[in-house]
């Protein structure tokens, strides 16, 4: 139920997704209507459930990286 933003302002759906959205250029254009539509499109998007459970392999990260 949360949207993930790392410090350097890429936009997660999920803890451990592999895909990320740079809001910079939405927040550096002040473009509200872009910002909305992209964080929608993040949250329609999750997957109901991570798959730490399923993955046979998982790289490490500092938890820091992601916003966690």
């Amino acid at each position: 139920n949360r949207i993930r933003v790392t410090a350097s302002g890429l936009a997660r759906g999920c803890l451990f997704a592999d895909e990320s959205l740079d809001l910079k250029p939405l927040l550096a254009d002040d473009d509200e209507a872009g910002l909305t539509a992209a964080l929608r499109a993040i949250v329609t998007g999750k997957p109901d459930r991570h798959s730490l459970d399923v993955a046979e392999e998982h790289t490490p990260f500092a938890m820091s990286s992601i916003g966690g």
